[in-house]
């Protein structure tokens, strides 16, 4: 499974988690809030592919209307990235992808 990931701000720290899953043949998302306390019985994830009922796994471009509708704004080069390891049927890539058009690879998420 790939892992591109940007951390961000939407009124607390967010970590914006988007990737390829191999064995699957689809894609994935989480926007999670990082360093949050949740108190009992609230989620980190602000929302979770895997949570989704109307997620296909096969449409980035819904992943991007979902990060627009939360009110946040990531690098352009997370879903290049991500449609690249997808071509390719990449497994094992995880990268943190920055605003300023830096990324890098290896950093575990």
């Amino acid at each position: 499974m790939s892992r591109h990931f940007f951390d961000c701000d939407l009124r607390c720290a967010v970590r914006v988690r988007l990737g390829y899953d191999r064995p699957l043949n689809e894609f994935f998302l989480q926007v999670e809030r990082i360093g949050a306390d949740l108190g009992q019985g609230h989620s980190p994830f602000l929302y979770a592919s895997i949570d989704d009922p109307f997620n296909t796994g096969d449409d980035l471009d819904y992943y991007r209307e979902k990060i627009e509708k939360l009110g946040l704004v990531v690098p352009q080069s997370l879903f290049q990235a991500v449609e690249e390891d997808a071509a390719r049927s990449v497994g094992n890539r995880c990268a943190q992808h920055f605003a300023d058009g830096r990324i890098v690879e290896g950093v575990p998420n």
